[in-house]
């Protein structure tokens, strides 16, 4: 029996039901992202997601942020932003950290957003990172989409992750986190469509599982 896919980098080879659960994710901060003039992605990858739930270029300033070099210049590639920069940074290193703050506030242009996706699970320490994205958002007007894994879901340690989340990590990381930060679920549905084609015959059936 195949173990689980441990993949944590999307490509464009990566199984579309993988793939699908980070397009929904940037697509939910989308509306966000196109008003914003600066836009920081943390963990930008090579920036596949964000492109596709884009649907074109960012006509704005995008702070991308990686671990990986290779990884800053595919996405700088793919979102195709009016102007980027790149960072190569440890999120787990408050240097660092200090360093993308720096440059999200070397311009004053009143806030923007900042997407942080299934990142924090793989830092031995995010505390400065969440400290950060707090004084971000509560001192200089951006808007944060953070997420991490539902490890509920999982039996088997992922061997990528250095926190698990589980219904009480999660409450404890709402405590560090603004009173009015919203929480969103995502769940994953299986499902099958039928389309009958013709003039009268114009409607559809669901099954979801």
């Amino acid at each position: 029996m195949p173990g689980p896919d441990w993949e944590e980098r999307i490509s464009r080879d990566t199984n579309p039901a993988i793939r699908i659960e980070h397009d929904v994710r940037y697509r939910l901060a989308v509306p966000v992202i196109r008003e914003s003039a600066v836009w920081c992605d943390l963990g930008c990858g090579n920036g596949i997601a964000a492109a596709s739930a884009l649907g074109g270029p960012f006509g704005g300033r995008a702070v991308l942020v990686d671990i990986a070099d290779d990884a800053l210049g595919q996405a700088e590639r793919a979102i195709q932003a009016e102007r980027t920069v790149t960072l190569l940074a440890d999120l787990a290193a408050e240097v660092d950290v200090r360093r993308v703050r720096d440059a999200l506030l070397e311009e004053d242009l009143g806030g923007g957003c900042i997407t942080c996706f299934e990142v924090v699970e793989h830092l031995t320490s995010f505390v400065p990172l969440v400290d950060a994205l707090v004084e971000l958002a509560e001192n200089y007007g951006f808007t944060v989409a953070l997420s991490v894994p539902n490890d509920a879901f999982w039996s088997i340690e992922n061997p990528f992750h250095h926190t698990t989340w589980g219904e009480g990590a999660f409450e404890e990381l709402r405590r560090l986190l603004p009173q009015d930060h919203v929480v969103a679920h995502q769940f994953a549905l299986h499902g099958s469509l039928t389309w009958i084609d013709g003039d009268q015959l114009e409607h559809h059936t669901i099954k979801l599982d």
